[in-house]
């Protein structure tokens, strides 16, 4: 049979066999080893310490190679000459920009060398497009590498000893020997494929390559670090090193705690300690915009896919291969029970936490019903039970941070023991009785269909047995397999998962309030100010958790009245336990 991307139009083909596993990938196993070129910059970029992870241009060096490896993903997929493309130049500018990192331009000639540049990548890519050979591709970048590689030996080598000369050369060392390791790979599987048959030395290519690669920006930082005249240490991040800041460091995630001290010492010498030149407050804005942008795009690409399965499966296989969510109950809950329902949020619970803390100032909450999912029903569990949302942000919010600080990956891919200790120490002895009727917490259950193929119910849980079931529910609600938490979590002994997967969006204009917490989808309330795309993704640091709370909290006040025309009651004697949102600790 034909595969789906046939004819092929790319220069060049690789060992491994086509369609061997499947008609719709060309070749499978070397697109699922590039992703590997995806997650290793991004998880670099993760760890670069503070200042120079807000530097644009290192961060540029990181977002090339993640589009490297998207390029190469859909290049093995597809063996199209355009994929090729999208592979082949990003890794070309990837290396202009590492020029431009390690050339470490003073603010008089970072224009004149952004000319330069400019005018040298257009005549690169004018020859590419020309000659469409892969052996001019390769003359190029082989050029580009073995002179980047060549100018920072001579960098890290031919220089007077000092404090840093050390971690240097010891970065320096391992890059290129990972790197030139990744080399002989791709030219074995080039030269001796026949000999070799259907081998998968590509795909070890891919897995050096990408560590070779994401180094390389670590040894620029680490120039870059010196000339401004930090103290460098080095440590390990799983198998990835670590540049420290401060060598006393033992863990990477505890040098931006210890930064002041240094901005402090470059104060006191008058010396700049990040670039504040108008170009890269330019190129820093516009990067801004661009992630902000890709973010949006990505998560509204997910959802409509998302959306789209549900239906297709609905209306094709309706009742066996995937049940429509289960009713929400709203109907049948008391006419003058006052109802609001919170999206997924990821890390920007915060903003839902401002809202909950309004409301449990506000009004009163003995009889409200609130649907939440994901993250957003950490505030909301505060605030039916009868806690001042604002605490659990300033007593239990950073033991987590204490806890994800303390891991190789953060907060991903992490166990459900310290969350569920967290929740069990904190919930009273009749929980579950105090969120019975109350709270509504949407999960997806797998459940095998008739076919016996395990497919996703949403569920809206409102009946907890005890406080062990509750948690349980609360662990399912964020689980997301493979990303946060490493396992499947389960309730009743069934694998359940984040409601998102399954539940139907609610309308805004009904008897509940609908909040969401970025500003897609239509909703009644919605942060009325830009939250930074970090949260998305990532756990904030305390600063912007106030930020983010605030925001919600003044939001929630600008929609007093809307409140109190869908039911809710205002409460008689004010708040139980009036707070000040503004005194929430900083790092």
């Amino acid at each position: 049979m034909v595969g789906y991307w046939e004819p092929h139009t790319s220069s060049i083909d690789f060992c491994e066999e086509n369609y061997r596993y499947t008609l719709y990938v060309a070749e499978l196993l070397n697109s699922i080893s590039a992703l590997v070129i995806v997650v290793v910059p991004t998880l670099a970029l993760a760890i670069t310490p503070r200042p120079f992870s807000r530097w644009p241009r290192f961060i540029l060096c990181y977002l090339s190679l993640i589009v490297v490896g998207v390029g190469s993903v859909m290049f093995h997929a597809t063996l199209r000459r355009s994929m090729q493309n999208f592979d082949e130049v990003p890794m070309i500018l990837a290396n202009i920009v590492y020029l431009y990192c390690i050339a470490q331009p003073k603010e008089a000639h970072v224009k004149p060398l952004l000319a330069l540049l400019t005018g040298l990548t257009i005549a690169i890519l004018l020859v590419y497009f020309v000659f469409k050979w892969f052996a001019v591709f390769f003359s190029i970048f082989a050029f580009q590498t073995i002179f980047l590689i060549s100018l920072s030996y001579r960098l890290c080598f031919h220089r007077e000893a000092g404090n840093n000369t050390t971690v240097l050369r010891r970065l320096w060392t391992l890059d290129v020997s990972v790197y030139f390791a990744a080399v002989c790979f791709w030219f074995t599987d080039n030269i001796a494929c026949e000999q070799l048959g259907v081998g998968h030395l590509h795909i070890l290519w891919h897995l050096f390559g990408a560590f070779g690669s994401s180094m390389f920006p670590v040894i620029l930082i680490a120039l870059t670090a010196d000339a401004e005249g930090f103290m460098l240490g080095l440590s390990k991040y799983g198998v990835m090193p670590c540049l420290l800041i401060d060598a006393e460091a033992s863990n990477p995630f505890e040098v931006p705690l210890r930064m002041s001290s240094i901005h402090n010492m470059k104060a006191s010498e008058k010396e700049p300690c990040i670039a504040d030149s108008d170009v890269e407050k330019e190129v820093e804005s516009f990067l801004s915009i661009m992630l902000s942008a890709c973010c949006a795009i990505m998560l509204q690409m997910i959802l409509a896919a998302r959306f789209l399965a549900v239906r297709i499966l609905n209306r094709t296989f309706r009742g066996c291969f995937f049940r429509p969510p289960q009713d929400d109950d709203s109907s049948s809950a008391d006419s003058s029970c006052p109802s609001v329902s919170f999206s997924g949020c990821a890390f920007r619970w915060p903003y839902t936490a401002g809202i909950c803390q309004y409301l449990f100032e506000e009004f009163d909450l003995t009889h409200a019903r609130i649907f939440c999912t994901s993250t957003s029903s950490f505030p909301v569990v505060c605030a039916l039970m009868g806690v001042n949302p604002l605490n659990w942000c300033m007593v239990d919010y950073p033991k987590c941070l204490e806890h994800w600080r303390s891991r190789p990956l953060s907060c991903f891919l992490d166990s459900t023991s310290f969350l569920r200790r967290l929740w069990h120490d904190f919930l009273p002895a009749n929980a579950h009785q105090l969120a019975e009727g109350r709270l509504v917490v949407s999960v997806t259950e797998f459940q095998n269909s008739c076919y016996g193929i395990p497919l996703g119910k949403n569920l809206q849980v409102s009946s907890f047995k005890s406080n062990a079931d509750l948690v349980d529910c609360l662990m399912a609600t964020i689980s997301l397999p493979g990303i946060f938490f490493r396992g499947l979590t389960r309730r009743n002994s069934k694998v359940s998962v984040d409601g998102l997967y399954s539940e139907r969006r609610r309308r805004p204009g009904g008897k509940t309030v609908v909040i969401g917490s970025g500003s897609w989808g239509p909703c009644d309330i919605k942060p009325s100010k830009h939250l930074p795309w970090q949260s998305v993704a990532l756990p904030q640091h305390m600063e912007r958790t106030k930020h983010m709370m605030n925001l919600g909290y003044e939001d929630a006040r600008a929609n007093h009245a809307l409140f109190v025309s869908r039911g809710w009651r205002i409460k008689a004697a004010g708040p139980a336990e009036p707070p000040n949102v503004k005194s929430l600790p900083t790092e």
